[in-house]
């Protein structure tokens, strides 16, 4: 749970060093409005797609698991 609290407190400080790392990106297709990043690490199979409102203040978590 440690990983995926930093992964998100991340998220929420909008730590662009750590989401560099955490390999933060923009998802395409269906899901183009939302972005991903891998939690611990960048080579991790889990993840967190997530949405930023438009006043990027709050963070909608849609789901966490793994690519597979």
């Amino acid at each position: 749970m440690a990983l995926l609290d930093h992964s998100v407190e991340a998220l929420l400080k909008e730590d662009q060093a750590e989401l560099e790392r955490l390999w933060d990106h923009q998802l395409t297709g269906n899901k183009k409005a939302f972005r991903e990043i891998h939690v611990g690490q960048r080579a991790s199979d889990w993840v967190i797609e997530y949405q930023l409102k438009d006043d990027g203040t709050v963070v909608l978590l849609l789901q966490t698991g793994s690519h597979h």
